[in-house]
């Protein structure tokens, strides 16, 4: 098949983690692959390894940066050229600019769902969120979570299919030096994600702060930055945990870095389907969860680590010193949790996934 990919740019998020995995996958099994970046820049973060899959890279922001009009004129004139059989978005404000470059042509135009819709009301507004929501007719989601009853008029979800996230345990079984000398000393927990609101870092501020009045020798480590970030360091500061609580800023080997850890702690807000939880586990990691988006159909209570409210500080607290104390129990999560993501969600999975869905509608008529 003939399929041109659409997505915002390359960066160190999920989503081009996962389409990343995905074109390398559709590429070996000899479909014809285009990629489209609304901006791009070569020093993001995944556009080497794209680059390498000997993909075309097509940047619909060359010269036009700041033209959302321009660009959108440049993706419909590209498709026309291309001819492509599926145009794929891969993220969600890019839907209903796909489906106007597919309009009154024979591709046929998918949308993408890659987290909550709470999460894109905030960064969005409500028009934008139901224009995305329903254009174009068919889109893949992430997660399951994304289509719990909304308050929202004219929501048509017949055309939508959930594919969840993959996870490349090659990745998670080479072996490796880690790039960042951690203490020899006492229990390591790790946390990865953006320094935002809704990634409640703080949680575990105070969680950490709560292990060594426990009495428990810890350092955390937090891989990941954002726009909160010095907020946080100086809540670090201030409760004297610099010595036990490091942030590593961007990391290129996450892999490494899991498996030099003792257990994993996320406290999410919002999630769609998220990406770290399922690398901790592939790298055979107990975890504490907040119970966001679909982290249930991967964090088991009692079986691959814990799974607690939203917000719950006492919980988060409990949990993890469960773990900090309890070898043979990290041990036996981090097991059970790497025998079910090697169960469902493997890349082969979801690429098959995928394309079943695109030869189920690359010949229906809408």
């Amino acid at each position: 098949m003939k399929i041109l990919f659409v997505i915002s740019d390359l960066g160190s998020g999920g989503q081009e983690r996962q389409l990343t995995y995905l074109l390398k996958a559709l590429t070996q099994a000899g479909h014809n692959i285009f990629l489209a970046t609304w901006n791009l820049s070569e020093g993001n973060f995944f556009f080497q390894e794209i680059n390498a899959l000997e993909i075309k890279i097509i940047d619909l922001g060359a010269n036009v940066k700041h033209s959302g009009l321009l660009k959108l004129l440049k993706l419909n004139s590209l498709v026309y050229k291309l001819k492509p059989q599926i145009v794929q978005s891969f993220s969600f404000y890019l839907n209903a600019g796909v489906w106007s470059s597919c309009f009154l042509k024979e591709a046929k135009a998918i949308g993408s769902i890659r987290s909550s819709i709470d999460a894109y009301l905030k960064r969005l507004g409500k028009f934008r969120t139901i224009l995305n929501l329903n254009l174009p007719y068919y889109c893949i989601a992430n997660n399951n979570s994304y289509n719990k009853p909304l308050a929202f008029p004219f929501f048509i979800k017949n055309g939508h299919q959930v594919i969840s996230n993959s996870i490349d345990f090659k990745e998670f079984d080479a072996p490796s030096e880690h790039f960042v000398q951690l203490k020899s000393i006492g229990i390591k927990s790790l946390s990865v994600g953006r320094c935002i609101q809704t990634k409640r870092i703080d949680l575990i501020i105070k969680a950490i702060e709560y292990l060594l009045n426990q009495g428990i020798e810890i350092c955390h480590y937090h891989a990941g930055t954002g726009s909160q970030i010095e907020e946080l360091k100086t809540q670090v500061t201030k409760k004297k945990l610099d010595e036990h609580f490091v942030f590593l800023g961007e990391i290129n080997n996450v892999s490494a870095l899991m498996r030099a850890c003792d257990f994993f702690i996320h406290t999410s807000d919002i999630e769609g389907s998220p990406n770290v939880v399922m690398e901790a586990m592939a790298a055979s990691l107990a975890v504490v969860s907040t119970d966001a988006g679909d982290t249930h159909y991967l964090v088991k209570s009692e079986v691959t680590g814990f799974l607690v409210p939203k917000g719950n500080q006492s919980k988060i607290n409990e949990a993890s010193l469960r773990l900090a104390v309890d070898r043979e129990l990290r041990k036996k999560m981090g097991e059970n949790g790497r025998k079910l993501v090697e169960e469902e969600c493997s890349v082969e999975r979801m690429a098959e996934e995928y394309l079943s869905f695109y030869q189920s509608i690359s010949k229906a008529k809408i």
